[in-house]
């Protein structure tokens, strides 16, 4: 594969796991809007834990995108992922 060919995939995989984490911040917040949280800082936590798992996702998709070598956005994706992944379980 060229190196060209490379980053166009890698660029093109920074969206759909953008779209992942939006799935399951959508996920979360039903489970959240079934259940009521036990206290007020519970709530307070996970809309934290979204709100910042939403932010390093989206940042990491934009440096993923328009830089596809550089590592900080494809860690970026990875950290809001397992953040919202955590939030949801």
């Amino acid at each position: 594969m060229s190196v060209g060919r490379a980053a166009r995939w890698a660029a093109w995989l920074a969206w759909p796991l953008t779209g992942l984490c939006f799935a399951a911040v959508a996920a979360t917040v039903v489970l959240v809007l079934l259940g009521s949280p036990a206290t007020p800082s519970d709530a307070a936590n996970l809309y934290q834990g979204i709100a910042a798992a939403v932010a390093f996702t989206l940042v990491g998709a934009i440096v993923a995108t328009r830089r596809s070598s550089n590592p900080i956005g494809w860690l970026f994706i990875g950290i809001g992922l397992s953040g919202v992944l955590g939030v949801l379980t």
